[in-house]
């Protein structure tokens, strides 16, 4: 079972807007993937996959959670890019992109990020 307290201190470091539903989408995401690793890294497992099971938990539209996702990221790009370079996203990264990396953190470093 994921570390919901971990996925979501992690995911403060990026974006502090707690309000959005990104970020509530995030989680969810996360917590699916964390329960199973073996496949978060593909991407169509994401997109084909992922968006609609969390889709389906709040009531929403897979299209919805993407582009909810998509603005939480971007915004906390936009007010805080330092923390993503000091975390190996060199780049706004796209929604599989940070999806995947904060996963591998979670579960491979098992640790917040600095």
């Amino acid at each position: 079972m994921a570390d919901t307290n971990l996925i979501f201190r992690t995911l403060l470091k990026f974006n502090s807007k707690t309000n959005m539903s990104g970020f509530k989408y995030l989680q969810k995401a996360l917590e699916i993937i964390l329960d199973d690793p073996d496949n978060y890294k593909d991407k169509l497992f994401i997109t084909k996959t992922i968006y609609p099971e969390v889709a389906k938990s709040f009531g929403s539209t897979a299209g919805r959670v993407e582009r909810s996702i998509r603005t939480y990221i971007s915004n906390g790009y936009d007010d805080n890019s330092a923390v993503f370079h000091q975390n190996g996203f060199s780049f706004k990264p796209t929604n599989s992109h940070f999806i995947s990396n904060i996963a591998l953190y979670i579960t491979y470093d098992n640790h917040i990020i600095q």
